[in-house]
């Protein structure tokens, strides 16, 4: 499986392990806002949602 999504033959798109992983939420820093935090999980899930994805 590819990190990144990936075009088939077909046109379809093979979504890539990046989606599933969810690198944002386990950063240590002390300066991230919780308000921060919460924007850039919300946005996350908006663009990886069907919603959201562009096509």
């Amino acid at each position: 499986m590819s990190v990144a999504d990936q075009e088939a033959n077909n046109n379809n798109i093979i979504t890539g392990q990046l989606r599933n992983d969810n690198p944002l939420i386990d950063w240590g820093s002390n300066s991230t806002t919780k308000a921060a935090k919460n924007q850039r999980e919300y946005l996350r899930a908006y663009f990886s949602s069907e919603t959201g994805s562009v096509s």
